[in-house]
């Protein structure tokens, strides 16, 4: 959802309004062969990609758990027993 959602949304945004400007302007719906050609395709991307981008760095900076100036440690098998990750001070 955070990656397919914002790279498409912008497409289909203007889809659904090109499609209801159809329905208003009949005279725009006798040329329907040669709307996919005059489609904004550069903007379209741009702004697609642009969401998606934006997307990633607001979910990887407010959903990953962590503490500033600690180190995480991941979940490994000690004496046949699953310690779970957890966050420690640095040894240095």
């Amino acid at each position: 959802i955070t990656i397919v959602l914002p790279l498409v949304a912008p497409t289909i945004l203007y889809m659904f309004w090109r499609f209801i400007s159809w329905r208003i302007d009949k005279k725009l719906a006798k040329d329907e062969a040669g709307f996919w050609l005059r489609l904004p395709w550069f903007s379209l991307i741009f702004s697609g990609i642009f969401f998606m981008a934006i997307s990633l760095i607001v979910t990887g900076l407010w959903s990953a758990p962590y503490e500033r100036g600690r180190l995480y440690v991941a979940p490994f098998l000690q004496d046949g027993k699953v310690v779970p990750g957890h966050f420690e001070a640095p040894d240095f």
